[in-house]
């Protein structure tokens, strides 16, 4: 990578200069490349950036060392292999008890995290289970009826019809 040579030949300031962009965006780029360095199982080499951009748009806050480390291992296993599937871990993270869960070592990978699935073409789905606690789709369920038919003819009738 360019900007990475360059920060190695003139430093940071130098190549942000040079490069006409800030040096916290350097820096979000060198880190990238090192990301990406340690990504080396992957089905096309090109790739690792696309993977090493995505796991850096991950919150800093759910993205600690022990869970970068478990990552990067799962990318070089195949355990994950679409990068777009990393966008999914933000809700697993989020979550105390599926991110205890993706963290522990040994396990299997299911069971490791367990609203994980896999799915025929390897890649990862997050299931339902994880946003249990949400109680707003269910709340939404059951006033659909209501929602879809306030302010139709039907509802106007029915609404006559017990006020008389």
């Amino acid at each position: 990578m360019v900007a990475y040579s360059l920060v190695n030949m003139v430093g940071r300031a130098s190549a942000a200069n040079i490069l006409g962009i800030t040096v916290r965006e350097l820096d979000k780029l060198v880190e990238i490349y090192d990301l990406s360095e340690k990504l080396t199982n992957l089905v096309e080499p090109g790739a690792s950036i696309t993977w090493a951009r995505e796991v850096k748009n991950l919150n800093k806050k759910l993205l600690t060392p022990t869970i970068l480390d478990n990552i990067v291992r799962k990318i070089n296993e195949q355990e994950i292999t679409n990068s777009k599937d990393i966008r999914k871990l933000r809700q697993v993270l989020k979550d105390p008890v599926a991110k205890e869960n993706f963290a522990a070592p040994g396990a299997a990978s299911k069971a490791r995290c367990p609203g994980w699935e896999s799915n025929p073409s390897r890649g990862l789905i997050l299931r339902k289970l994880l946003i249990l606690r949400n109680n707003k789709m269910e709340k939404n369920h059951k006033n659909a009826e209501v929602r879809y038919t306030a302010g139709t003819r039907n509802n106007r009738r029915a609404s006559a019809e017990r006020h008389r």
